[in-house]
């Protein structure tokens, strides 16, 4: 796949897995995207109050699974986030 294709790939499947770590323990919840193109990279939004948002601000290093269970494929995505 090319980055087009993994950017509509992402888009048409909105609904991923985010992982953190918490006290070095893995910590994995299902999040929704705002969007994903090469300009923005890929968005989305929790609330200052969530656990989820203190774990990104001691940790900013992440992976994130879309999964298209109709064709069998998911994309994984490890990176630090912004």
């Amino acid at each position: 796949m090319n980055k087009e294709e993994i950017y509509q790939f992402i888009t048409n499947n909105p609904v991923f897995f985010l992982a953190t770590i918490e006290n070095d323990k893995p910590r994995c919840r299902g999040m929704f995207l705002y969007k994903a193109d090469e300009q923005a990279g890929i968005v989305f939004h929790t609330g200052a109050n969530k656990d989820v948002f203190k774990q990104i601000s001691k940790n900013s290093n992440v992976e994130m699974c879309f999964n298209d269970f109709k064709s069998g494929k998911q994309i994984r995505v490890s990176g630090t986030l912004e």
